[in-house]
């Protein structure tokens, strides 16, 4: 076509005066097609057509014989090419609508269906975050090896936080994480390290809210009352048994003590690997690894839904520089609680890699009551 242009413009040229001026009005106001004008093809015309031309054209044809000698030749060809392409991008089917766009806006915000996609196509080395509008950055401090991008995400009426991590000195993409706001449980989407294996099954994370009552059911003792299962509660989520047995002072989001220390007790998932020591079909022993933690181990229980161990624990409410603080307040630490006390019942299963424990606070309840708290519990699933 566009050697065809180029011929009918040669032809033209051959003419004098208005005549050039006339014909390429006529092209142009003939919709943009090159064949709208039979006096190009003949080679000659009447005069009273041009006489029609300059009436129609008004004293606009000098105006547009100015523009189209400042416009290239192929330009409205181009033009005309551009417009049908963004006319057939239009027609795209959505998903293809969706992918364009976001090739030709890296800057956009990230969305949970945006995440979805890259985690099912396992592309997260491949797509620059930084490039995401909503996301935020965090250096973590002069002495941390990795910095974080972070995005608020919403979806189906839950709020999400996602956390990407990546090395400061080569940028590279350490590790993502998804964490639920109502409940703190966590998938990893991502990580560099092979010891850790990514769950891929991002949808089924958002449609299943995780609780410890859809694995073990119980009766808790009279007057106590519980929180909504959480991921932070506990050894590995868990709830907490309300109200608190003991008081903490100071601000509480600065405090080391951890809310079940303070708590009347709680229900909790604990990995069993590292802790619980076998003797047959007996747990033997069970190593409590916390900080700040002196445990004494009482012995192995028979005839309860699954093996399980009887200990009691003594905490410390605080480390020794907020006592400090404590007394240059003018706290007399001799008259308030220091430490907790409490009894713990751990079960377990040979070969299983998730337990059960719970708790009393020893200041109110007896290793009696901590004895009947456990014949209430229940395996849901074997």
């Amino acid at each position: 076509m566009k050697r065809r242009f180029k011929k009918t413009i040669s032809a033209l040229s051959k003419k004098n005066g208005l005549w050039f001026y006339t014909r390429v009005v006529c092209v142009i106001l003939m919709s943009g097609t090159l064949i709208g004008c039979a006096a190009v093809e003949n080679g000659t015309a009447e005069e009273g057509a041009e006489e029609q031309a300059v009436e129609l054209t008004g004293g606009q044809v000098e105006e547009l014989a100015g523009d189209q000698a400042k416009e290239p030749a192929g330009s409205q060809i181009e033009r005309q090419a551009d417009e049908q392409v963004k006319g057939q991008t239009q027609a795209l089917p959505a998903d293809a609508a969706q992918e364009a766009e976001e090739k030709n806006n890296p800057a956009a915000y990230l969305s949970m269906d945006d995440l979805v996609r890259i985690t099912e196509d396992n592309r997260f080395q491949s797509v620059d975050f930084s490039a995401y509008e909503n996301g935020e950055r965090d250096n973590l401090g002069d002495d941390a090896l990795n910095y974080e991008i972070t995005f608020a995400l919403a979806y189906e009426g839950h709020e999400y936080q996602l956390a990407l991590s990546f090395m400061k000195d080569t940028d590279n993409l350490d590790a993502v994480r998804l964490t639920k706001e109502v409940n703190g449980e966590t998938a990893l989407l991502y990580s560099s390290d092979a010891r850790y294996e990514p769950n891929k099954n991002i949808r089924e994370f958002l449609a299943y809210d995780d609780d410890i009552h859809d694995d073990i059911r119980y009766q808790l003792p009279e007057g106590l009352t519980e929180t909504d299962f959480h991921a932070d509660f506990g050894f590995a989520g868990g709830v907490l048994l309300q109200p608190d047995a003991y008081e903490v002072f100071g601000d509480e989001n600065e405090q080391d003590c951890p809310p079940e220390w303070k708590a009347a007790g709680m229900v909790s998932r604990f990995f069993t690997e590292g802790v619980v020591a076998w003797n047959g079909e007996r747990i033997a022993y069970i190593y409590q690894y916390s900080n700040h933690t002196s445990s004494e181990e009482i012995n192995f229980l028979d005839g309860l839904c699954a093996p399980a161990f009887l200990l009691k624990a003594s905490h410390d409410l605080y480390t020794a520089s907020e006592l400090a603080e404590l007394e240059e307040a003018g706290v007399n630490i001799e008259e308030i609680d220091t430490t907790s006390d409490y009894w713990y019942v751990y079960f377990a299963k040979p070969g299983d890699e998730v337990g059960y424990v719970i708790s009393l606070n020893a200041k109110n309840y007896t290793m009696e009551d901590v004895l009947a708290f456990a014949e209430s519990v229940e395996y849901l699933q074997e």
